[in-house]
């Protein structure tokens, strides 16, 4: 083996993953639309993440309702690596990427019937927004 090989399975065989946290990296804003907000995570193990985008009152005092919602799960790239992009939409689903996320209802009904209009779905420059991610297996 070269030397570079010795060194790499010495410092694999050194980690103990199960001392690693849950989130490895993350979350990352990867993209931010007036309609869409998608963050990128990486996990220790598969998971199922949803994503609530909320506005928040009194410069971000105070955290409104769920405006933006979206889900998906993650897929395996190593042993111990887990990621996955979530988009968050009005409507709560990403049809494209995670067609299951349709199921999704907001948490919020008479909230989210506030916002129900086009043109307040939008985001808006300078607000200050929340997000919740939750996880289940």
């Amino acid at each position: 083996m070269s030397q570079q090989a010795d060194f790499a399975q010495a410092c694999s065989s050194s980690i103990d993953l199960t001392q690693l946290p849950l989130i490895l990296a993350g979350p990352v804003l990867r993209r931010t639309t007036a309609e869409a907000v998608t963050v990128w995570i990486a996990l220790q193990h598969s998971c199922k993440i949803e994503l609530n985008i909320r506005v928040t009152h009194h410069a971000g005092e105070t955290i409104g309702p769920v405006i933006l919602k979206g889900c998906g799960t993650t897929v395996k790239v190593g042993k111990s690596l887990h990621v996955v992009a979530i988009t968050a939409i009005a409507s709560g689903t990403d049809a494209l990427e995670h067609p299951e996320s349709s199921k999704v209802q907001p948490t919020q009904p008479d909230s989210l019937a506030k916002v129900a209009e086009p043109e307040a779905l939008c985001l808006e420059p300078g607000q200050i927004y929340a997000y919740d991610l939750d996880f289940s297996d």
